[in-house]
């Protein structure tokens, strides 16, 4: 029965590692099998047996070595004179996996590249939500404004209104019961009539108003005695 778990040793650790390097299928993404997944779990088996494990431990093991050769990548890859240099590592196992610098080189390129553009993308939605936010906030604000300057332009009219109302008296009154006849009047003609006669009356009352002021009495002066 196959273990379903294994203790790897060095040997055996270096062992698979032979085995996984000459098996360019499960590590080369250009070889023209690498997506046959089929093929490839037939060649995990294999190796499983010849380990008396699993394909999961098998599997689980590489995976492992992976990731430790990905982390030994990132820790020791420097930029030289324009050129990329891989210095040595003291994981035991770094130069067994060299093998797999170049696909493991092009996975951590792809991942610095996907999570540059996913940082530029989240500025590019952050400026793009202050914006929407600041254009949003201006227009609340303009809207805001608009309304204040109705509901001062209406309130100034009312209390126009209001004050004129109150400050009208019986002449006032007077004036409007006059200009509602004249605009009931259907013939043009008439009302130009009643406006003629009624500029000719207020002429004469002004002018007979003008004279006793400044004859006051005139007609009630008493006469001097003979």
């Amino acid at each position: 029965m196959l273990s379903p778990r294994k203790e790897w040793n060095k040997n055996d650790t270096f062992k698979l590692i032979t085995l996984y390097e000459h098996q360019s299928i499960l590590w080369d993404k250009k070889h023209m099998d690498y997506r046959n997944r089929e093929k490839k779990n037939k060649i995990l088996s294999e190796i499983g047996l010849h380990f008396e494990c699993s394909i999961e431990e098998i599997q689980r093991k590489i995976h492992n070595l992976r990731n430790q050769m990905s982390q030994e990548l990132k820790k020791k890859k420097k930029r030289k004179k324009g050129t990329d240099e891989i210095e040595e590592s003291n994981w035991i196992y770094f130069n067994s996996l060299k093998f797999l610098i170049p696909p493991l080189t092009i996975n951590v390129t792809q991942s610095l590249h996907t999570q540059t553009s996913m940082s530029i993308k989240k500025e590019n939605v952050f400026y793009e939500e202050n914006v929407e936010m600041e254009e949003t906030t201006s227009a609340s604000t303009t809207s805001s404004k608009k309304i204040k300057r109705e509901i001062d332009d209406n309130q100034l009219f009312k209390t126009t209104l209001s004050s004129s109302y109150q400050e009208m008296d019986e002449y006032d009154k007077f004036g409007q019961y006059v200009a509602l006849e004249l605009k009931t009047l259907k013939s043009d003609f008439n009302k130009a009539r009643l406006k003629s006669e009624i500029r000719k009356i207020i002429v004469q009352i002004a002018d007979e108003d003008l004279y006793d002021s400044i004859n006051p009495l005139s007609s009630s002066i008493s006469m001097p005695s003979p």
